[in-house]
């Protein structure tokens, strides 16, 4: 992430679940659906070739928040969760004096299933089967921004808010 000694750079990583590259303009969609999210790419460290480890949520962002496969964590199935004994990107960074937190839509990415670990500060906001959850979340979000300004941080934010089930607001329903 960096060298000792040298300036430090604020992580913010954001997992939005179910949403489709191929439909974002940062990666080539030709229709303007995601203006705000290709302005932040402009800025950031955009990774063009990246792979889900599983095709579900849980056992993915174990693989994410540890960089270790399945076969390592041992994550499979719903009523698994995260060793205790297992190193986390959070762990590392809170021993390199990074303020860690995360705003998750709370779910298979919650504490239960041991993602509070190694976090300063872990908000379930939002949730699955609220419409409004992506705003409960930036608005989380954007607290701990503004609480950390100061200091070297790291920001995990997770929403479900593209996945299913599929509540459309009116007139789009």
């Amino acid at each position: 992430l960096y060298e000792k000694g040298k300036n430090r750079r604020n992580i913010i990583l954001i997992s939005i679940d179910t949403l489709r590259a191929d439909h974002l303009g940062v990666y080539g969609y030709p229709k303007e659906t995601s203006p705000h999210i290709d302005a932040l790419a402009a800025d950031s460290i955009l990774f063009l070739n990246t792979y889900a480890p599983s095709p579900w949520t849980l056992p993915s962002h174990v693989s994410l928040l540890t960089s270790l496969f399945g076969l390592n964590h041992q994550i499979y199935y719903e009523n698994e969760k995260m060793d205790p004994s297992i190193l986390t990107l959070a762990d590392i960074l809170r021993k390199e004096n990074f303020s860690c937190s995360a705003v998750t839509g709370g779910g298979f990415v919650g504490s239960a299933y041991g993602f509070s670990k190694g976090f300063n500060f872990f908000n379930e906001a939002g949730g699955l089967f609220r419409q409004d959850s992506a705003a409960l979340i930036a608005r989380a979000a954007d607290d701990c921004l503004e609480r950390d300004k100061n200091r070297n941080f790291f920001l995990f934010v997770h929403t479900y808010q593209p996945h299913n089930p599929y509540s459309s607001p009116f007139p789009y329903k």
